[in-house]
């Protein structure tokens, strides 16, 4: 910088942790008179810019639309790093999180899109359990955040209990309930290739068996096996 200093037509914008520098420059040339900053002796003027929850949110957001998500896990846009992108800014927003733990929930979650770009994923499924895990399990209900993504309460338990039957062969209230549920809050999951759903055979299934007896018993599982894998590649010091 010092080359092009002198020169006319220049502006040099630096975006520093200023208390940071002046700590480090007192270290390396001694500490300047009373009053004085480091950073005086050169910057014509200091902007601070602000440091609230949604300007973290929305820089959250812009951050996670990136993710380099390959196959999404179905054509809905409810798949896409688009909708990761705004259940990122939700979730920081719902529990004020700093840019430390953002990027290292999104770096994990970038580790494991490349690490497994051949497969389709659910993008903000990972996000959604990315977060959870780094966010304390007691707030994260309190704050009701399951309710931000419904369909990552599909699990083994949920789908099971989706396709209860009585003693008379027909499903019960409680696994029309359950349906009814997920057909209200993530239709997303009917409408996926079949491939996803990973039938035994070519016959056609009812909309509640293909969700809940061959979707559900893999589809949360496989999403935390992936995130998991790519634990180890990542250094997550303690904030």
């Amino acid at each position: 910088m010092k080359l092009v200093f002198n020169r006319n037509g220049f502006v040099f914008c630096l975006m520093v942790n200023a208390d940071y520098l002046e700590r480090i420059a007192a270290h390396r040339f001694g500490a300047l008179s009373a009053g004085e900053l480091y950073l005086e002796k050169f910057v014509d003027l200091r902007l601070k810019l602000p440091d609230t929850t949604k300007v973290r949110a929305a820089a959250a957001r812009e951050s996670a639309k990136s993710l380099p998500l390959q196959i999404p896990f179905g054509g809905d846009p409810a798949f896409s790093a688009e909708a990761a992108a705004d259940l990122t800014q939700k979730i920081v927003e719902l529990h004020d999180l700093s840019m430390r733990q953002i990027e290292r929930v999104l770096l994990r979650v970038i580790l494991a899109l490349r690490c497994y770009a051949d497969q389709p994923l659910d993008c903000p499924l990972l996000v959604f359990l990315a977060f959870r895990d780094k966010i304390d399990r007691g707030d994260w209900i309190d704050r009701k955040t399951d309710d931000l993504l419904p369909r990552a309460a599909l699990n083994a338990e949920t789908g099971k209990k989706m396709c209860e039957k009585d003693d008379w062969g027909n499903r019960t209230e409680v696994a029309h309930s359950i349906e009814k549920q997920f057909h209200e809050t993530a239709r997303e999951l009917f409408y996926l290739p079949l491939a996803h759903y990973n039938l035994p055979d070519e016959r056609k299934y009812y909309d509640w068996a293909k969700v809940g007896s061959f979707l559900a018993p893999t589809y949360l599982d496989r999403h935390i096996a992936v995130l998991n894998s790519v634990r180890s590649l990542s250094v997550e010091p303690e904030d």
